[in-house]
C-alpha cells in the first residue's frame, strides 16, 4: 500500500511540474512570436521609409522646384502645382505617422498608460480634438499581447475619430468595473 502512494504522489508532482512547464513553453512561444511581429513591423516600417516617404519627399523637392521655374508665369499652373504639393505633403506626414504606428515602440518602452496618454496627446496636436484620458494606473499586470491589443484598438478608434466623426472632444476610459476590464473611447462627433 504504501509503495502505491508513494507512486500516486510521484505521479501527481510529476503532473504538477509538467502543467508549469508547459505554462513556461505557453509562455516563452508567445514572447517568441511577439518579438517576430516586432521584428516584422520594424523590418516593413524601414522599407516603407526607404522607398515610400523617400519617394515623397523627392517628389516635393521637384513639386517646389517647378513651382520656382514656372515663376507666376501661369496661376492656373501654379494652383495645380500648390494641389500637388499639397497632397504631396499630406501623404508624407501619414506615411511618417503610420511608420511611427508600426514601431509601436512607446507602447514597449514607456507602457500603456503613457502609451495612450500620448495618443490622445498627438491626436490633440493633429487636429485640436481635446482629449480626456482616465487610465487605472493600478493595471499593471496585464499579458504583452493583451496590452498590445488594446493599444491598437484605441489607436485605430482615434484615428477614425480624427477622419470620419467631426468631434470637437474624445474621452479615453481603460480600467476596471465590476472585475472587467474595460476600454471605453466615446467622441462628441
Amino acid at each position: 500500500g504504501d509503495v502505491i502512494s508513494q507512486l500516486i504522489e510521484t505521479q501527481r508532482t510529476q503532473r504538477g511540474e509538467l502543467m508549469q512547464a508547459n505554462i513556461h513553453l505557453s509562455q516563452h512561444a508567445e514572447t517568441l512570436e511577439q518579438l517576430a511581429t516586432s521584428r516584422e513591423r520594424n523590418r516593413l516600417a524601414r522599407e516603407l521609409h526607404d522607398t515610400l516617404a523617400h519617394t515623397l519627399s523627392g517628389l516635393a523637392v521637384n513639386l517646389e522646384a517647378i513651382k520656382i521655374k514656372l515663376g507666376g508665369k501661369d496661376s492656373e499652373v501654379e494652383d495645380m502645382l500648390d494641389d500637388a504639393l499639397q497632397n504631396t505633403r499630406n501623404g508624407l506626414t501619414e506615411t511618417r505617422r503610420a511608420l511611427q504606428d508600426l514601431r509601436v515602440k512607446q507602447l514597449e518602452d514607456l507602457g500603456l498608460q503613457i502609451a495612450l496618454e500620448n495618443l490622445a496627446h498627438e491626436l490633440t496636436l493633429r487636429s485640436k480634438i481635446k482629449t480626456n484620458t482616465s487610465i487605472d494606473a493600478s493595471l499593471t499586470d496585464l499579458s504583452p499581447s493583451l496590452e498590445q491589443c488594446l493599444y491598437r484598438i484605441a489607436q485605430e478608434s482615434l484615428k477614425n475619430i480624427h477622419q470620419h466623426s467631426h468631434a470637437d472632444s474624445v474621452s479615453i476610459f481603460l480600467g476596471l468595473e465590476s472585475n472587467i476590464l474595460h476600454l471605453r473611447i466615446r467622441d462628441n462627433g
